[in-house]
């Protein structure tokens, strides 16, 4: 369903060769792995596209424990740190729970820790070697992320800064041996912007290098109403899209139109202007109150921190007590985000040439935390945050004991401060549950494969969860008309036409008079 659907959906379309004449409306990279796996292991494919990204995943793990070391200066601390930091990623419970979706975010999370561990190697072995090589593996792996999730654009212009700060040598008078790594990661990012762009326009007529849903995902996570949350919709969308943002998006912007508009967009439909629509919608909203707008920037900040895997499209919480082994992994991010932060108490202490390494940390997670709070801070989003911060914290945990007094009460305070951010309920979010959302998106799921009682018995959970939910009545008569109750239906269909002036509701309501007519 939603996300899951429409890269099985967008894939299967490369493979055919069919176009459907728009520019991107999500990055097409994972399209592209999809299409790939589906191509080679054709009938197996669910398993074994979900069998690449748990072994990449375990790749993820032998990386976080590589910049771990280092991270710590040679000796038993840099055991230990490896050990830590290789411990914490192995049982992290929401990236395992991410390697098993079929979404873009697993993959975000995997280029942009390769691409983060090909900089820190370049910054590790920047006077000993050449760096040209580390600096073309990061831009090909950069380039990979940004082709499967964008939010990386805010950080690398400033990873391109820092790779000119480091080339910087007073006495070295040639200036383009200075340009030359920021220039050299950054061609292959610029290249795949390029071919994006052409494709667009080759295929839609449209320039453009970024997706089109970007607009209406800004408006919704800035717009006065805002949480900081993902947004839900509010009502059940007619639409035989997968996902129902993508018609959502050209129905606000339609509804903005005259009716001449109108029919001219609906002759010849223009993405770019539903995409312009909707990102000079959000800079109206929020030049009418930056205050309002600077708060909701510093609630979504700390709700980076939450422990609380923030709803998008799943609860984890729900998917977590469903499994019978993410239940019993202790890793989660209020785990891993306390004891990075007590690390902040050594770096002075660091040799100059790894606290450069932590300083591309640093910049690395403060650049792409401000990418992803521009929009939502929810949990598959904010996963690539995780891998630096669990390399933190295995350096943090061996450097511990190796502390004097002083350092250790300012490691503590640290700690305690990353357990309040973590661990509060901030704004309600610790507490808030999604889990009836879920619950009723499985039902659906469950309807669609044919399990009706199953698909009842997962309404009638999210009932209890949330008995005014008011997607529940079409999906409990869904599944009580399969199973043959009929009169039990008809109410559900009632209760959602009164509740949401559901048309499929009430075409259903037509067909069970008919049958109870005969």
């Amino acid at each position: 369903m939603l996300d899951e659907r429409e890269a099985v959906d967008s894939a299967r379309s490369i493979i055919s060769g069919v176009t459907d004449g728009e520019p991107w409306f999500k990055a097409p990279g994972y399209s592209w792995i999809m299409a790939a796996i589906m191509s080679l292991s054709g009938e197996a494919w669910p398993w074994t596209v979900r069998a690449v990204q748990h072994l990449a995943g375990a790749w993820v793990v032998g990386m976080v424990a590589w910049l771990a070391g280092l991270l710590s200066p040679a000796g038993g601390r840099r055991k230990v740190a490896i050990a830590v930091a290789g411990f914490l990623g192995a049982v992290y419970a929401p990236l395992i729970r991410l390697e098993n979706n079929l979404s873009l975010d697993f993959w975000a999370v995997f280029f942009q820790s390769a691409m983060l561990c090909a900089l820190a190697a370049l910054t590790a072995r920047f006077r000993s070697r050449p760096r040209s090589r580390e600096a073309a593996y990061a831009g090909c792996l950069a380039a990979a992320a940004w082709l499967v999730r964008p939010t990386i654009t805010v950080a690398l212009p400033f990873l391109a800064l820092w790779l000119v700060i480091i080339s910087f040598n007073p006495a070295q008078k040639k200036s383009h041996r200075i340009l030359r790594p920021a220039i050299i990661f950054l061609l292959p990012i610029i290249f795949a912007a390029t071919a994006v762009t052409m494709r667009n326009f080759t295929v839609s007529g449209e320039v453009m290098t970024m997706p089109w849903q970007g607009g209406y995902s800004f408006y919704y996570a800035n717009h006065p109403a805002a949480t900081g949350r993902y947004f839900t919709q509010s009502k059940l969308a007619e639409t035989s899209d997968p996902n129902p943002t993508h018609y959502l998006a050209i129905e606000g912007y339609r509804n903005s139109l005259s009716d001449a508009d109108k029919a001219a967009f609906d002759r010849a439909p223009r993405y770019g202007a539903v995409n312009e629509f909707w990102f000079q919608s959000a800079n109206a909203a929020i030049r009418s109150n930056p205050l309002a707008w600077a708060r909701l920037m510093a609630q979504k900040g700390i709700y980076l921190f939450s422990d609380k895997e923030i709803f998008n499209y799943e609860e984890f919480d729900l998917q977590r007590d469903l499994s019978s082994i993410l239940r019993w992994l202790p890793g989660r991010f209020g785990v891993v985000f306390p004891l990075a932060m007590a690390s902040f108490a050594t770096l002075t202490f660091v040799p100059f040439r790894r606290r450069r390494i932590h300083q591309l940390v640093f910049i690395y997670m403060v650049a792409l935390s401000a990418g992803i709070a521009l929009y939502f801070a929810s949990g598959r989003m904010r996963m690539p945050l995780a891998f630096p911060l669990i390399a933190l914290a295995g350096y943090s945990v061996a450097g511990f004991s190796h502390l004097k007094m002083p350092r250790k009460l300012v490691a503590l305070v640290l700690l305690l401060a990353g357990v309040i951010l973590s661990w509060g309920d901030w704004w309600g979010v610790l507490s808030e549950s999604m889990a009836h959302v879920d619950l009723g998106r499985m039902s659906n799921a469950a309807w669609h494969k044919g399990d009706y009682r199953q698909a009842l018995d997962f309404a009638v959970d999210a009932e209890k969860l949330s008995p005014n939910y008011p997607g529940l009545p079409r999906l409990k008569g869904q599944a009580l008309y399969n199973l043959g109750r009929l009169d039990e239906a008809r109410t559900e269909f009632q209760r959602s036409v009164d509740l949401l002036g559901d048309e499929t509701s009430r075409r259903n309501l037509k067909v069970i008079d008919a049958e109870q007519a005969q």
